[in-house]
């Protein structure tokens, strides 16, 4: 928890400084900007290819995977995919072959640590400098990062992580409307994470003017998809011939992810309310509202299991760019009070992480992993 603190208070410090920096041109603004974003992204590569191998759910079990796959041989690794695609058994051979190159230019797992951050976080900088307006905009993106999806995609899944990363990617190709490298880029992370094939119809729903009715759509169809939840759940394990995602479908879990959904549900509050003023300023936000609707109509899977979050973040990543939005069609004037708005909600932000309480250990401190000290 800390360690996010620092980085909040270092977006801070150089976001004053940035935005108190004179620069007469536009492209020389927009290069300041850029590199503001570059600077927050590479402390996040930091605060994840740095961490402890005891930080995060899976981090350490990645370390025990990395060093399975040094002692295979290729052969092994190749026949793995016969077992996962033609036998089914396993799961996403392609992580394994992947891990496998890697190991010919190193075979040091903080190393790939790193690289695993360096892949997503810059991705992660494309999609935020590209779908912000301003520091304002960037700031908030962060942050909003560090309160809900850092304790993802920066401690826990490397092969989501991974997959996330090709469908921040993917979202450029469907700007431009460049399917064959779109539909390239997914298949090919689909080998690391199955569940980023959910990932394609966006490719057709995102491009979809018509986000008024998408959005009404899935606001409407919401309550009935949270009464029958575990029976739409079982129906998209059933699509996926996985034997993981069905045992996920008819988990007995108890709990529900409340704060994540109160969030999902303000949007879309918030959303159909001012939509008509945010796709007036910003025309290419319509592809972030088709985004949150996908991630309203799985939002009810979370509540079957919290595992199945990992299918929503493909889509709920979205609400990073698509709040800043709202927020700068709807408080145009006076500055001073969408100042404020912004104020309010890091503050909101940082009080969630304090609740949450992640803990978290760079490298070189000890640890305990499963009962030993490291």
């Amino acid at each position: 928890m800390i360690i996010q603190y620092v980085v909040i208070f270092i977006t801070l410090v150089a976001v004053f400084f940035f935005s108190n920096t004179r620069c007469d041109s536009e492209s020389g603004q927009q290069q300041m900007r850029k590199w503001f974003v570059w600077i927050l992204s590479g402390l996040c590569v930091l605060q994840s290819g740095l961490r402890h191998i005891g930080v995060g759910a899976d981090t350490y079990s990645y370390l025990l995977l990395f060093e399975e796959a040094h002692e295979s041989s290729w052969q092994q690794i190749f026949h793995n995919f016969h077992e996962v695609y033609v036998e089914g058994t396993g799961k996403d051979a392609g992580y394994t072959l992947l891990v496998k190159i890697f190991q010919i230019f190193s075979t040091d797992y903080r190393m790939y640590l790193l690289f695993v951050a360096i892949f997503f976080f810059t991705a992660f900088a494309v999609f935020i400098y590209r779908n912000t307006e301003n520091y304002r905009d960037i700031v908030f993106a962060f942050i909003l990062y560090e309160a809900l999806f850092y304790a993802f995609f920066s401690i826990t899944g490397i092969r989501q992580t991974l997959a996330t990363g090709f469908a921040l990617w993917g979202f450029e190709c469907i700007k431009s409307r460049r399917w064959i490298v779109f539909t390239c880029l997914i298949l090919f992370a689909a080998f690391i994470h199955k569940s980023i094939l959910l990932f394609l119809a966006y490719y057709f729903i995102g491009n979809i003017r018509r986000s008024r009715t998408i959005f009404i759509i899935a606001i409407l169809g919401f309550p009935a998809l949270m009464v029958f939840r575990r029976a739409f759940a079982i129906w998209l394990a059933s699509l996926s011939f996985s034997d993981l995602y069905m045992m996920y479908a008819e988990s007995t879990y108890k709990s529900g992810t409340y704060t994540f959904t109160a969030l999902i549900l303000l949007i879309a509050f918030f959303g159909w309310i001012f939509m008509k003023p945010v796709l007036e300023s910003n025309p290419g936000s319509f592809r972030y509202f088709n985004a949150m609707a996908i991630a309203i109509v799985l939002t009810p899977l979370t509540w079957v299991d919290p595992s199945l979050m990992r299918v929503v973040q493909y889509f709920s990543v979205f609400m990073l760019v698509l709040i800043p939005a709202i927020v700068n069609a709807v408080i145009t004037y006076p500055v001073a009070l969408r100042t404020w708005t912004y104020a309010i909600m890091i503050a909101a932000l940082i009080y969630l992480i304090a609740k949450v309480g992640l803990d978290y250990k760079f490298m070189w401190q000890p640890m305990k992993v499963e009962g030993i000290s490291y």
